[in-house]
């Protein structure tokens, strides 16, 4: 008995079944594996090569999706096996963290040892000889803002209203924001922190400016980031900012390194204005 023909890769993962007597190349058990090899040589004696040239490295695979921590991928063209590899930035220290150890019946496969923060994965397919072929894509995983709903203590807010609180910092809506008390000049003693809710890793802070008709407006100009575990001793500095030009669009984000505190805080020390006059004002502030 023979194949009638191929399963091809599904576009997302795994194999599209076409048919009871279909198969895959190299094979996903011993008996398939055995037979496409039986066929390969055939398939090369019907045009009189009886020497097999050695096998083709597998093709890239293309990761799919990511979803927590279940990753997929399209197969590779000749993949038998797949390595995984994970790093922080995308670009160095990859850490191999399935090596060969998953197939295209194995996908999604799940990342058991995910952490938080930043995170990318790249994956190979290896041939039947255990080959590598050339890595995928790099992917992103969607970041998780660890600062998404948590309490927000600020320095002070103003005074006529309670709509412009700390609260607004976390609540993911960007078109409101907190403001703090009218400064007198620009010099200021502001801040706010998050509470994480409990100590967290991370590596980056975004701030995300008051935008009033697509201008920054009150973002702050000197400035630390800060970390803390208790509240009870000195805040440690993260990140040093003076004179900061505030961005155009979107967030001004901070790559901290690799951090890990329970409450993540801004302290302001030059503030800007609205136009008229100064104050510290942010729309939210995101932690990753």
């Amino acid at each position: 008995d023979t194949y009638f023909d191929f399963w091809p890769h599904n576009d997302n993962y795994g194999y599209r079944h076409t048919g009871n007597y279909d198969g895959n190349y190299p094979g996903s058990s011993t008996d398939m594996q055995t037979r496409m090899q039986q066929l390969r040589t055939h398939a090369y004696k019907l045009q009189g090569i009886t020497t097999l040239p050695s096998d083709a490295l597998p093709s890239a695979p293309l990761i799919t999706s990511l979803s927590g921590t279940s990753l997929a991928w399209r197969g590779a063209t000749l993949g038998q096996t797949y390595s995984v590899e994970r790093s922080a930035d995308g670009v160095n220290n990859w850490t191999v963290i399935c090596n060969q150890c998953a197939t295209d019946y194995q996908t999604p496969w799940t990342d058991s040892t995910q952490p938080s923060g930043p995170k990318y994965y790249r994956v190979r397919g290896y041939n039947r000889v255990n080959q590598p072929g050339p890595y995928s894509a790099v992917y992103p995983a969607p970041s998780s803002n660890l600062a998404a709903g948590k309490t927000v203590t600020v320095s002070s807010t103003v005074p006529w209203t309670t709509a412009y609180g700390g609260s607004n910092l976390t609540d993911g809506d960007y078109t409101d924001f907190w403001t703090s008390q009218e400064l007198s000049s620009s010099a200021a003693s502001e801040w706010a922190f998050v509470d994480l809710g409990s100590q967290q890793s991370f590596q980056q802070v975004k701030l995300y400016p008051r935008y009033v008709n697509g201008t920054a407006t009150a973002f702050p100009s000197s400035f630390t980031i800060q970390g803390s575990n208790d509240l009870t001793g000195s805040w440690t500095t993260l990140d040093t900012e003076t004179s900061y030009t505030a961005p155009t669009s979107g967030a001004a984000a901070f790559s901290l390194g690799s951090q890990s505190y329970r409450y993540v805080r801004i302290n302001v020390s030059v503030a800007n204005t609205d136009g008229v006059n100064y104050y510290v004002q942010l729309a939210e502030f995101e932690v990753y």
